[in-house]
């Protein structure tokens, strides 16, 4: 038969799938032999209690059939029991019975050893024991037994338990082979999402971000390393998403003034437009735009990247809400939106209060620019536990299911129509929740479209 090297290249490959079934079959062959050699022990030493209870019992007999000689016959002659001597005897056993001031009154021991010596009788185990003989609880002479075994018997224990331990290694040898499979199996099933795992990260690698796994296993470790890296992929193809739309969305807040900027420089050079006052400063607010997006970008950047230091102080945020609030009221009353307030006063938070303030501003403002004339608007302030939180929820357009997950990202605006009126740079809400994070704090957005939007800011105090 011919090696397949790539086979075996593949059974000793550096991997996991292989170190694990090298590390079960390891452990299962150790345990194995342990159980094995243990049960050999145990089985011989048991064997020999065995033998030795046995043997026991023999003597016991001897003595108290001598007894029931002794009982028979009134007393000892020089005759008593000499059968019983002759069949031990011929059993393996040299008997020698005294009386109870130790007088002999025979002897088959010497003679027992003597054929012993011929060869006639297993020399392997030799047993010497002195029991008295009992008759009416009195003792009555004692039987000094040496036993050599029995003839042919002891190579029949042997016998046994040498095919006791031959079995036990054929048993060994097929529990190790069960132990092989079992171990291959195990490992194969155990080291199987983690491989179909590695597969869907090569394609998330070379950019396939629609890979995914789709073999879901039940262990909740597995599940969740499964679970994880379905979960990467679907945030990568989200972000691939969201970059590209960036790119777009960034070309087109730019492409718009620099397009009038061009349009009117090249109309004034060519002479069709005078360079009026009120022309040189719709230019300039165009370039006002321009450096707000720019600083926008890098203030965003600055808190994603923690590199924006927080002025912190200790400050009465309640009445920074009312303040701004206050600011607002002209917004609300122009579209004659219903407020309804309530403000908890006196939260004392440290913390950045112009930054916190933004927060606040932008989605007051976000809430006045999508409720309708006549709207309604809710605000609410108040302390939980250490946390301060504020609500605002309207009945405004709302925000579809399919924008929410993405709300918070630069540039990102549900409404495509890209009205700056309404739409603004769509780069608050990542402003907004960048300020959040940097003080540790949380915030979500629950809406639907038509019926009205609902964001809540926790901030620690």
């Amino acid at each position: 038969m011919v090696l397949d090297i790539n086979l075996v290249m593949e059974m000793f490959r550096n991997n996991l799938r292989t170190r694990t079934a090298i590390v079960f079959i390891s452990i299962a062959l150790i345990s194995i032999v342990i159980v094995s050699i243990t049960t050999n022990i145990l089985i011989i030493n048991s064997f020999g209690n065995y033998v030795t209870k046995s043997t026991d019992k023999e003597f016991s007999n001897i003595a108290n059939t001598l007894a029931a000689v002794y009982k028979s016959e009134g007393g000892w002659k020089s005759t008593t029991g000499r059968e019983i001597g002759h069949a031990a005897m011929m059993e393996g056993y040299g008997l020698r019975l005294r009386d109870k001031d130790g007088k002999i009154i025979w002897d088959f021991s010497s003679m027992s050893y003597m054929m012993n010596m011929m060869g006639k009788w297993n020399k392997k185990n030799i047993s010497e024991k002195t029991l008295p003989i009992i008759v009416d609880e009195k003792t009555v002479g004692y039987v000094d037994i040496i036993y050599y075994g029995p003839m042919m018997m002891s190579d029949l224990d042997f016998k046994f338990l040498y095919d006791i331990s031959r079995y036990n290694v054929i048993a060994t040898v097929i529990a190790i082979f069960i132990a092989l499979i079992i171990s291959i199996y195990v490992s194969n099933y155990i080291t199987r999402p983690l491989v179909n795992i590695t597969e869907v990260a090569k394609k998330l690698e070379k950019g396939d971000f629609t890979a995914k796994v789709y073999d879901i296993p039940k262990e909740e470790e597995l599940f969740k390393l499964t679970a994880a890296i379905n979960h990467l992929g679907e945030s990568l193809k989200n972000q691939e998403i969201l970059r590209k739309q960036m790119t777009s969305d960034i070309a087109h807040e730019l492409r718009t003034p620099l397009t009038t900027l061009q349009s009117h420089i090249e109309a004034m050079l060519d002479g069709v437009w005078e360079p009026t006052h009120e022309r040189l400063k719709s230019l300039n607010e165009e370039v006002l735009r321009l450096i707000n997006i720019v600083k926008d970008l890098e203030t965003l950047n600055k808190f994603e990247s923690d590199m924006l230091k927080l002025n912190k102080i200790k400050f009465d945020v309640s009445e920074l809400v009312k303040n701004i609030l206050t600011n607002f009221e002209a917004s609300f009353a122009e579209k004659e939106q219903e407020v309804v307030k309530n403000i908890e006063d006196n939260i004392m938070l440290f913390g950045d209060k112009d930054r916190i303030a933004q927060v606040f501003v932008n989605l007051i403002s976000n809430s006045n620019k999508y409720t309708p004339v006549g709207g309604k608007i809710k605000i609410d302030f108040y302390k939980d536990g250490d946390y301060a939180v504020f609500i605002v929820e309207d009945n405004g357009m709302g925000i579809s299911k399919d924008d929410i997950p993405f709300i918070f990202e630069r540039f990102y605006r549900g409404e495509k129509s890209r009205n700056r009126e309404t739409g603004g740079s769509g780069i608050g809400l990542s402003i907004a929740k960048a300020i959040v994070l940097a003080h540790g704090g949380k915030i979500n957005v629950e809406s639907e479209i038509n019926k009205g939007s609902k964001f809540t800011v926790k901030i620690p105090l």
